[in-house]
């Protein structure tokens, strides 16, 4: 795509249940020219970092935005697994 530049910053396992597993890639790019248009999934918008804590995230992008955010392009990406607690809670551990 081009004036796109991404790269991957992480992996995700997620443990759904007893029978099957989710991989998920994280990536992190800069959209730097052109006009975005909308799909069957809705409208696109660039909203500013600050202002995520307003908006109705699912629950995984308030711990991973913030790690995303800050990584410096020569980081390696992280490792994560996500699973549900005894209480279907999602609990993130990540790889150090």
């Amino acid at each position: 795509m081009q004036g796109t530049d991404l790269r991957l910053v992480g992996t995700v396992l997620i443990d759904a249940d007893d029978q099957r597993g989710i991989g998920l890639f994280v990536y992190r790019g800069e959209y730097r020219r052109g006009s975005l248009a909308p799909s069957h999934e809705g409208a696109l918008e660039w909203v500013p970092a600050a202002q995520l804590d307003a908006l109705p995230l699912v629950e995984d992008l308030r711990t991973l935005l913030p790690r995303i955010l800050v990584m410096q392009p020569e980081a390696a990406p992280f490792s994560a697994l996500y699973f549900y607690d005894e209480h279907d809670q999602m609990q993130i551990r990540f790889a150090e």
